[in-house]
């Protein structure tokens, strides 16, 4: 279940109407001390959108979401995120609330690097490796360990 400020994210995205020749944004918060804004592209992919007043770090492409920079005419920047599944908006909203709210809370001297510091946070946990399945050496790791307790069980004995 979503909480209401996450609603908010989808609130937003629903209430821009769209246009199949542009991305159309909506300001997330005028009391937000960072430039947030919201927005559908022309093939309805859902954004989330910084503007920097310096130029941030490259960001690499996640799994289900793209990043891109760019450089403004008023010499601002701008970090876009861009949800590449639309099965995923859900989750892509609550990372988006998670941002903005991170940020908000966080807004003294940082700027949009306690937006960066978030958004690795986030990376690490959506990126890790799931695998259950041990590798080769991993296997024979585990053996040779199991082999040693095996052998110290029947020295000493197994705790009661």
């Amino acid at each position: 279940m979503m909480n209401k400020k996450t609603n908010r994210c989808l609130s937003i995205w629903s209430s821009i109407v769209v246009d199949n020749s542009i991305a159309v944004f909506k300001r997330y918060d005028s009391l937000h001390p960072l430039d947030f804004y919201l927005g559908i592209d022309s093939d309805g992919a859902r954004l989330l959108l910084l503007i920097c007043s310096a130029e941030p770090p490259a960001q690499p492409d996640m799994k289900g979401i793209g990043f891109r920079k760019s450089l403004r005419e008023d010499g601002k920047w701008t970090l876009l995120l861009l949800l590449k599944d639309p099965k995923l908006l859900e989750i892509f909203s609550m990372l988006c609330q998670d941002l903005i709210d991170y940020s908000d809370e966080r807004i003294s001297c940082e700027g949009y690097y306690s937006v960066l510091t978030r958004l690795g946070c986030w990376r690490k946990l959506l990126e890790r490796n799931l695998n259950v399945i041990l590798s080769n050496s991993e296997i024979r790791g585990l053996i040779g360990e199991l082999s040693a307790l095996k052998l110290l069980v029947n020295q000493i004995g197994a705790l009661t």
